[in-house]
């Protein structure tokens, strides 16, 4: 904190949070400068690795499950829902550029939050290519990135499931 004799550097609230100092109000730390060149690249290549791990999952995740033909209409509209992926869609694109562009700035804006999720392009037969935040385990995960503060300026985001 500020008023601390012998004080070399004061941090900001969310750094001391993430190093685990807010209880006792200091702490020994090391500061390391950063090359920007190589952070960079850095970031460049976690974004490629996220893209292809994002591609990677979509594709496992994409086989729907087979559900018995004789469930009754009520128990297989539950099962059905069971076995589908929900996603938020964020927009839709005729230009594949225009997706990707936003599929990155959607990785580099969750990545600021610390937050895990895919940002996966979903073409269709039309030439549409959506560009979806998921899949999500649950809906309350799925609405922890919907009301993420960071991520209000992409606009409303609409829950699909597949």
């Amino acid at each position: 904190g500020p008023f601390h004799e012998g004080r070399i550097i004061d941090l900001s609230y969310a750094a001391a949070s993430k190093i685990g100092m807010l209880k006792k109000g200091t702490a020994r730390v090391e500061v390391v400068a950063i090359d920007p060149r190589e952070w960079k690249k850095s970031k460049r290549q976690r974004k490629k690795d996220k893209v292809a791990a994002a591609k990677a999952s979509a594709a496992a995740l994409a086989a729907p499950k087979a559900v018995a033909a004789t469930l009754d209409a009520s128990a297989d509209a539950v099962i059905t829902a069971a076995i589908q992926r929900q996603y938020l869609q964020v927009a839709a694109f005729k230009s594949l550029e225009a997706a990707q562009a936003l599929q990155n700035k959607l990785l580099d804006s969750l990545l600021a939050l610390n937050e895990s999720a895919n940002v996966v392009i979903h073409p269709s037969d039309q030439g549409v290519y959506r560009v979806r935040i998921g899949p999500f385990a649950s809906t309350v995960e799925s609405l922890s990135i919907k009301n993420a503060a960071g991520l209000k300026s992409f606009g409303k985001m609409h829950s699909v499931y597949e």
